[in-house]
């Protein structure tokens, strides 16, 4: 069977390009290598523009979100008020919400080859082969899609995040209802993300810097500025993982084969933030392969592109925010005290 919509991977970019497919009425496979409920390494910090995509109940939020509370090397500190609240999510919980009413179960599948078949798509499986017309890849960074596509990221952060359990009340005294980023360390950043009974505590760092990981991380949490936001807390978890640093790419499709949420980089590289912004991805990608199914002669990569743009998706693009702005604590000092600025004039 030669399906119209396949698509690789069922996170929050995956699910809701499938969300928008059944909207649609289209078929379409939903696949991923992983069973859910699964854990994913991740802030879980969602902006209030989620609430312009979907209501999220109120037992899958473990925290309002008031804003950004932002640290600079010199301890300047900017807090930046959202005009209403977000949320702040565990992704196990979160994900497993966005695929749970689907009326197509996730197919547990590892794609690790796509081939152009000329008129559809073969997509090879560890549990067998898939094809298909149209191909939405949102399989992450290490995307297959990305690379019959001939596209890479040129900027990816390595991450590691550490979750505590720390008391409910240690957490509203000490952090409350901000998601914290500090910008304490050269080509990088760290942050701290309160939870119900805890926080999680990561960092990110350019690859190309080879950084050790681990190292930095612990001394993260032993800075002064940081340290007593966890004191009392127990270790529960220790992740890595990679984040796309550049934003959006240059190119994001080829052929019939659309890139969304982190394998087509759209990430804000200043915050780390990336949730919004892979569920929009992928319901434009949905929007896009359904109208081009009706109209072939719609220039599918042009058409993509544009709506992305008038999305506000593609302003994410920058590829030199790291370098421009946090490449020394000097650089790093400079830009909190514009943003400290910018907030005393808003």
């Amino acid at each position: 069977m030669i399906h119209d919509y396949a698509i690789v991977g069922s996170g929050p970019a995956g699910a809701m390009a499938a969300r928008k497919l059944e909207e649609l009425g289209a078929n379409y496979i939903i696949l991923d290598r992983s069973e859910f409920p699964r854990n994913k390494p991740c802030a879980g910090v969602l902006s209030p523009k989620i609430h312009s995509l979907l209501d999220i109940p109120e037992d899958i939020i473990e925290r309002p979100l008031k804003g950004y509370r932002v640290f600079g090397p010199s301890k300047d500190v900017v807090e930046s008020s959202f005009p209403e609240p977000g949320c702040i999510v565990q992704r196990d919980k979160f994900d497993e919400f966005l695929i749970k009413d689907l009326k197509n179960s996730v197919v547990k599948n590892h794609i690790f080859e796509i081939e152009d078949m000329d008129d559809h798509y073969l997509l090879k499986g560890r549990s067998g082969d898939v094809e298909a017309k149209y191909v939405i890849g949102a399989e992450g960074t290490a995307s297959v899609a990305r690379r019959v596509c001939d596209t890479q990221i040129d900027k990816i952060a390595i991450s590691a995040q550490y979750e505590f359990s720390l008391d409910e009340d240690m957490v509203d005294d000490r952090i409350g209802n901000w998601f914290e980023v500090y910008y304490l360390m050269e080509y990088g950043y760290g942050w701290i993300s309160p939870m119900k009974g805890g926080v999680k505590v990561g960092i990110g760092i350019l690859s190309d810097r080879k950084p050790d990981i681990w190292g930095m991380i612990e001394l993260f949490i032993n800075n002064p500025l940081v340290a007593p936001k966890i004191d009392e807390g127990t270790l529960l978890r220790k992740e890595a993982h990679s984040i796309p640093m550049s934003g959006p790419l240059s190119t994001l499709s080829s052929g019939r084969i659309l890139l969304t949420g982190d394998a087509g980089g759209f990430v804000y590289p200043g915050t780390g933030e990336g949730i919004y912004y892979a569920m929009r991805s992928g319901q434009i990608a949905a929007e896009i392969t359904f109208e081009h199914m009706g109209n072939n002669d719609i220039d599918l990569a042009k058409a993509y592109d544009e709506k992305l743009e008038a999305a506000g998706l593609l302003g994410l693009r920058d590829v030199g925010f790291i370098e421009e702005n946090l490449a020394s604590p000097e650089k790093a000092d400079k830009y909190v005290k514009r943003l400290k600025f910018l907030a005393s004039r808003s």
